[in-house]
């Protein structure tokens, strides 16, 4: 009988994604792998809607309709196509709240460093940035937009402790308002927090 609990503890444990983890615990809880956190460039790039890669290859210039003769066979070259559109110049921070929580996990605290360290970056270290805090819908209206500027803050305030200056934050609570697109809105993953480029 042991064996077989074991076994499903095993099973929850891989759906879960962390051993032992609690119900309603984050996954974020545990700490990050280097590679689980993104680089301040790639957090940059993710504010300011992309930007061009260092490996990317440049497009054939268009020269304008030209026909070219090979062997015989016509081509007619076609122009440049434009690049793909940019994302959207939003960044998650990846925190994901205990359930009821505004508590920062060591985890999340090293993802809030990073993104404090793409804050002190040129191409935009004189833009102000929105913090946008989350929550699932489990709870009163009230309760969870109480929560979500909580989380706001919470974060605001590692941002701070990190050197960035507090008046370039604008701190934001929705509560349960905006949950994910597809996602039930008593998902865990609603709880969260979202950082945009403010104009």
């Amino acid at each position: 009988m042991w064996r077989v609990i074991g076994c499903w503890a095993a099973v929850a444990a891989l759906v879960l994604g962390t051993p032992g983890m609690a119900r309603g615990a984050s996954p974020a809880a545990a700490v990050p792998a280097a590679g689980e956190i993104d680089s301040p460039d790639a957090i940059v790039c993710q504010l300011l809607s992309g930007c061009p890669s260092s490996e990317a290859v440049a497009p054939p210039t268009a020269r304008g309709g030209r026909v070219t003769n090979t062997r015989g066979f016509s081509f007619q070259e076609k122009p440049a196509e434009p690049p793909p559109a940019p994302a959207t110049g939003r960044y998650d921070l990846r925190i994901g709240f205990v359930f009821a929580s505004a508590e920062l996990t060591p985890a999340d605290r090293m993802r809030a460093g990073a993104f404090a360290a793409a804050l002190r970056d040129p191409r935009i270290v004189d833009r102000r940035i929105r913090i946008e805090g989350h929550t699932d819908s489990v709870g009163g209206d009230s309760a969870n937009l109480d929560l979500s500027r909580r989380r706001a803050r919470a974060v605001g305030e590692a941002l701070v402790a990190a050197g960035i200056d507090g008046s370039r934050l604008d701190l934001e609570g929705y509560g349960a308002r905006r949950p994910l697109p597809d996602m039930p809105a008593d998902s865990g993953a609603n709880r969260r927090v979202i950082a945009t480029l403010a104009m």
